[in-house]
């Protein structure tokens, strides 16, 4: 399963954006969703008017868990859930 998000830091270093699990995948999930949280981690502190940041990420569907619904990616200031 192929996962996009985009999103913007006020960080202008490239950093790493990711998409973390806020639980192991493979264990039971929340209302069967699988939470992801979009966080980008910059390699130095310097401060630029939001900077926007594309992600991409493959997730093995054999290590889901069974009876997934849903996919949700928590940002700072929203968040978006897609039914599968």
């Amino acid at each position: 399963m192929l996962i996009e998000a985009k999103g913007t830091s006020e960080f202008d270093q490239p950093g790493v954006p990711k998409l973390v699990p806020t639980t192991k995948i493979g264990t039971k999930t929340n209302g069967g969703l699988l939470e992801l949280d979009f966080i980008n981690q910059p390699v130095e502190q310097a401060k630029k008017e939001n900077v926007l940041f594309e992600i991409k990420i493959v997730i093995d569907m054999g290590k889901l868990p069974e009876g997934l619904k849903g996919i949700k990616v928590n940002a700072k200031e929203n968040a978006d859930i897609v039914l599968i």
